[in-house]
């Protein structure tokens, strides 16, 4: 149980995880691959290709597989009887977790400039190789391997983030078991010291058709340009797997929770768009600008030098110095009513001159006299 509560905990998180750059990313696209080739004809013509990625991918994969194995799993002790048969018990097998490698096929369609796209993955031989043992006594052990082989068809849907050629996908797993080759081994250690093995063929076979989810990122980046007419991504993915139970022969409910980690490589034919550009005969090349000395320069160009400027105008600043003040005068009474004192000038008295008409204002006759 304590396994099983450590990958549900694990899933949740990475669910999240996935669920927030999601959010976070959702101005993304895919990208455009923009690319121009230059072409020079016999004529001296130019033919100028733009060049742009296709929308269909087409490529093969493969991946390693770590499985975390968890659930009841139940073995007859002899496989050799019937189930119904009273000598015949059946033992509580503690399984192992499991690798394995997958090599398959892949398909994308990933429109431009589109946020979302497409891809399908055909596993065309996936292998399953749970280990298990369980133990009547320390003289006596079973051992079991269950070796399932199977077909996978994977159906997802991808979003592209902004940054080019990230992405997340997430869909469906169609399993398809048609191959069973498991071995059950007992060990028993007699009195005498003497180890005896026996080995038996299992006659229990996987669940036919198996129906799962998964959710994963993934990153397209560029490897080869082919010919000027096709380019070829690298596209390193991982992914997570769950689903129904694997194996439920002898009453068991053994599951698996999947850790996918691998490359694809895919290829697409570019979108070409060609433009000419006619050969201009008449085109004449400018002149090079050519430094030349002045006639009394016998040297060549002379370096007069930098220029000096300061890095702060602070710098060029000089300190102006200031009067010190030796005493302080102090002022009597007298001066200070005399300083108070607003002197008023008496205006001067006008010049008569014989038969001129003055008008005058502010003076008295007496003034005139």
């Amino acid at each position: 149980m304590n396994k099983l509560e450590n990958m549900r905990k694990l899933a949740g998180k990475v669910v999240i995880w996935l669920c927030f750059i999601v959010t976070f990313e959702a101005n993304g696209q895919a990208p455009y691959g923009s690319f121009i080739d230059y072409k020079v004809l016999p004529n001296l013509d130019t033919l100028v290709l733009n060049r742009s990625y296709g929308d269909w991918w087409f490529g093969i994969y493969t991946n390693g597989l770590f499985s975390l194995n968890f659930g009841d799993l139940l073995i007859p002790e002899r496989p050799y009887l019937p189930i119904s048969d009273t000598l015949n018990r059946l033992l509580l097998h503690k399984s192992k977790n499991s690798y394995n490698v997958t090599f398959g096929l892949i398909g994308e369609y990933v429109p431009k400039g589109s946020h979302w796209g497409g891809t399908v993955k055909l596993a065309l031989l996936d292998k399953r190789w749970i280990e298990s043992n369980a133990e009547l006594s320390p003289e006596h052990t079973y051992s079991l391997v269950l070796d399932f082989r199977s077909i996978v068809f994977s159906p997802s849907v991808r979003y592209n983030f902004s940054i080019e050629g990230l992405h997340t996908f997430a869909g469906f797993d169609l399993e398809y078991f048609f191959s069973d080759k498991s071995k059950l081994q007992e060990v028993e250690i007699k009195k005498e010291g003497e180890r005896l093995v026996t080995d038996w063929v299992l006659p229990a076979s996987p669940k036919q058709f198996r129906f799962g989810m998964h959710i994963g990122a993934g990153w397209d980046l560029l490897f080869l340009n082919v010919a000027k007419i096709a380019r070829i991504h690298w596209k390193p993915f991982i992914s997570l797997h769950y689903g129904t139970v694997v194996f439920d022969g002898y009453n068991s409910k053994l599951n698996s929770f999947g850790i996918r980690g691998g490359v694809a490589l895919a290829f697409s034919f570019d979108d070409i768009t060609s433009e000419l550009r006619k050969y201009d005969s008449t085109y004449v090349k400018p002149p090079e600008a050519i430094v030349q000395a002045p006639p009394t320069v016998r040297r060549g160009v002379n370096f007069s030098g930098f220029e000096r400027t300061p890095l702060f105008a602070s710098i060029e600043l000089s300190m102006v110095p200031l009067s010190q003040v030796s005493g302080e005068v102090t002022m009597s009474e007298e001066e200070k009513v005399q300083g108070e004192v607003k002197v008023v000038e008496t205006p001067e008295k006008p010049t008569v001159k014989p038969n001129q008409k003055i008008v005058l204002q502010g003076y008295t006759r007496a003034d005139l006299t």
